[in-house]
């Protein structure tokens, strides 16, 4: 099945202190879709979010990285997303890797798509790419924070085309690689990578 997004849409995540914590799914055989042209058009973001939305939770915490999981896009899954912003994701299990959007390793051959998105302030890495090729373009990556690994983009096992992408205040890389990754990055300016 596919979820699709249309505009003028806020997504809020619960927080992690909660028994279900905000986490968007997308299982083998499904793939979640939107096509809006700005980062305006659909926001995904933390319960305590006051700046879209209005209130949703009454309480006095700000929202930071890490409260709720994003988008967790299981093997055989599909994402193909234009024009959204994605914050304060990455809530994961201890010693599980962490992102705003997180694709599962697996067999999946199908390469995910990103367009028009702005990824700011997620617990680690805005997007992880472990085993699944991405396209990403005309999107922003800032101020992912984790001491010593936080990043704009993970890439493991895996190739990522990357094109107009803007690096702006992450806390370590922009973008990072592991198990012989192929990246490619077109008008990126000069991002902060590893190795």
């Amino acid at each position: 099945s596919t979820l699709t997004f249309g505009n003028n849409i806020v997504v809020k995540g619960h927080d992690s202190t909660a028994s279900n914590n905000g986490k968007i799914t997308v299982q083998s055989g499904g793939a979640i879709v939107s096509s809006g042209t700005s980062s305006g058009n659909l926001i995904l973001t933390s319960i305590f979010d006051t700046t879209v939305g209005g209130t949703t939770k009454q309480t006095s915490t700000s929202p930071a990285a890490g409260n709720w999981y994003g988008i967790v896009v299981d093997d055989g899954g599909t994402l193909s997303m234009s024009g959204f912003t994605m914050r304060y994701g990455g809530y994961a299990a201890s010693g599980s890797a962490r992102a705003g959007v997180r694709f599962v390793p697996g067999s999946g051959t199908a390469t995910s798509t990103i367009q028009n998105a702005l990824f700011e302030k997620n617990y680690q890495y805005g997007v992880l790419a472990d085993g699944r090729n991405l396209v990403a373009s005309d999107s922003t990556f800032q101020n992912h924070s984790t001491p010593g690994t936080g990043g704009g983009i993970f890439v493991s096992a895996a190739t990522a085309l990357l094109s107009n992408i803007t690096f702006s205040g992450n806390s370590a890389y922009d973008i990072v690689g592991s198990n012989s990754p192929v990246v490619s990055c077109t008008n990126c300016g000069t991002p902060v990578t590893s190795p």
